[in-house]
């Protein structure tokens, strides 16, 4: 019966989420034009960007931070304990 109980709430958790994602967070495809305010700010329709990936987890905060002034921003950071993989972008001038 325990199992049943906490089967029927994750459903209906599910459920719920289902719904409320289509009213509060709106679709968007990978080929619209459309970015979030913070993200576009200072950055032109149509800009190309450059992409730098590093491997690791040694000294990422020291060569983010370089990174940094060098003009390139945190776009990805991905991986598991053992491994990690940090991906930065800049636009192209």
């Amino acid at each position: 019966m325990r199992n049943f109980k906490a089967a029927a709430l994750l459903a209906l958790a599910f459920g719920a989420g289902c719904v409320t994602k289509e009213i509060v967070v709106p679709a968007v495809r990978a080929n619209s034009n459309t970015e979030p305010a913070a993200m576009s700010a200072g950055v032109r329709p149509g800009t190309k960007w450059e992409y730098l990936c590093i491997d690791g987890w040694g000294g990422v905060g020291r060569s983010s931070n370089q990174l940094g002034k060098d003009g390139w921003e945190m776009a990805a950071g991905a991986g598991t304990s053992d491994h990690m993989m940090w991906c930065f972008k800049r636009a192209i001038q």
